[in-house]
């Protein structure tokens, strides 16, 4: 018996706003849902969330610092021992690759959000068919986007005006990376999956193994060793395909060994199909959250274009400030990370009463990361960006950016909280279209008007005026229109 004095037969577990399954998938629903994750432990011997949550929020943190410090190692590499142009090369051909892949990145979020939901239901079954539908919608869409993208490489570069001195180099380049791309996409869209069931142990290991990976083939295949070709400028992405190949294969034997809830048994191999009632709710959060990633993206190559007037040095400082950001970003993405599972866990396991814990602790931890961390980085920002830049006038501009646009990232950090609460109850469309207002409304108008009249620095502070006016939309629709609701099947209104 449940709990609640219900047979486990009587009580059915779907996700909420899924339809009900057709009758080719009613194997999926005849069997009966396993308790839920929620119930399953008394108040006695719970966890509180809160360590819970920095349990999840720290693996994760140092998933995404391994990734930002593969870039910058992989960039040195670039620069010692292939030159100025190599380095060239993979700018140039960055912002067309990410604008391409980052609808995909987004997708993932849905079925991040779906396993969540499952997982909280304690519905095994339910998170396998997931799995099944994201992996498989990710495999199609990574090699459609693999074929056109090696296929018009040339033109997609002509494009981005790219140096006729790199062009060869750079088409090469490209075509090695799209033809990484279909395997890259499954491991990472795998590893993101597991943390829908809370697990971020597993992905840090793996990230670990192929960053590993890739940082050790790199080199040697710059410089053949142990007698590897030497590929030139390709190296980075040769040896991305390759720890990718070497990566798959140990994370699905970890996973069966350890019986995790997504190992690819033959339950998982039976779902890896489109299942059409998993579609609707998937693409309903995925596409929202891969537009956003998108337009954002195309933001940023509209602000690199206010900024190249002033100069290279300009452009210099803009990359380093970005390098800066990116892991002051990395913990504070990693809680509104945890926010979205463990919200949508709740809805799972139909304890909406549980919301307001999350987002009060997601936005007190995104304070206590974020604040502590501005200032040791304001303090010593002299010593942090002189690793990116040598050159006394960029430094100086570098550190006047990053000093203008810093403490905004907080701000940040708190939209994320609040926009991952509500994806995890599938409200989307209205916290994604006030992100973008706020950057295409706000912060590029704002950082375009202030160039004109205050130079360079009005360009850095267009960032934090459209950051705020972002959270100030964001916590009116929050308070105002959905926390006025009442998400997942029971439970009072959400606090």
């Amino acid at each position: 018996m449940m709990p609640n004095g219900t047979s486990r037969r009587a009580r059915r577990v779907r996700l909420p706003g899924t339809p009900r399954m057709r009758a080719d998938d009613a194997r999926l629903d005849a069997r009966p849902a396993p308790q839920p994750a929620a119930e399953r432990s008394g108040s006695s011997s719970e966890v509180p969330l809160w360590r819970e949550m920095v349990r999840f929020a720290i693996p994760q943190t140092a998933s995404a610092a391994l990734q930002l410090l593969s870039g910058t190692i992989t960039a040195i590499y670039f620069g010692q021992l292939l030159g100025r142009s190599a380095l060239a090369v993979a700018s140039a051909f960055f912002p067309v690759f990410f604008l391409l892949v980052s609808f995909l990145i987004g997708l993932i979020s849905g079925g991040i959000v779906l396993v969540a939901r499952a997982h909280g239901a304690g519905d095994a079954l339910q998170v396998k068919s997931v799995t099944g539908t994201t992996l498989s919608v990710c495999a199609l869409l990574s090699i459609a986007i693999a074929i056109v993208g090696y296929l018009v490489s040339p033109e997609l570069l002509a494009i981005m005006a790219t140096p006729s001195d790199i062009m060869s180099p750079a088409i090469d380049y490209a075509r090695v990376t799209f033809v990484s791309l279909p395997a890259l996409t499954l491991l990472f869209a795998y590893t993101f999956l597991l943390r829908g069931t809370g697990d971020a142990q597993t992905p840090l290991l793996l990230m670990t193994l192929y960053i590993g990976l890739t940082l050790v083939l790199t080199p040697a295949l710059i410089q053949g060793w142990f007698g590897l070709p030497q590929v030139g400028v390709t190296s980075a992405p040769w040896a991305s395909l390759i720890a990718c190949a070497v990566s798959l294969p140990v994370l699905v034997a970890y996973l069966q060994q350890r019986r995790h809830p997504m190992a690819l048994d033959r339950e998982l191999i039976r779902q890896l199909r489109i299942n059409r009632n998993i579609a609707a709710p998937f693409f309903g959060i995925g596409v929202p959250s891969g537009i956003q990633t998108a337009v954002t993206s195309l933001s940023e190559v509209a602000m690199v274009t206010l900024i190249n007037p002033f100069g290279s040095g300009a452009t210099a400082a803009y990359g380093a400030v970005n390098q800066v950001v990116g892991y002051l970003l990395a913990p504070m993405q990693a809680v509104g990370l945890a926010a979205t599972v463990f919200a949508a866990q709740a809805i799972g396991a139909r304890k909406s009463d549980r919301l307001g814990a999350v987002t009060r602790i997601g936005i007190v931890l995104d304070m206590l990361v974020g604040i502590p961390t501005v200032i040791v980085i304001g303090v010593f920002s002299t010593a942090i960006l002189s690793w990116f830049v040598v050159d006394p006038a960029t430094l100086a501009i570098a550190e006047r950016a990053l000093l203008i646009v810093l403490w905004s990232y907080v701000v940040v950090g708190i939209n994320d909280v609040l926009a991952g609460i509500m994806r995890s109850t599938g409200t989307v469309v209205w916290p994604t279209v006030i992100v973008l207002a706020g950057i295409w409304l706000v912060q590029l108008p704002a950082a375009y008007l202030l160039s004109r009249s205050v130079g360079l620095e009005g360009v850095w502070m267009g960032y934090p005026a459209g950051f705020v006016a972002a959270l100030i939309a964001q916590v009116a629709y929050f308070g105002l229109v959905w926390r006025r609701r009442t998400h997942g099947v029971t439970g009072p209104r959400v606090p």
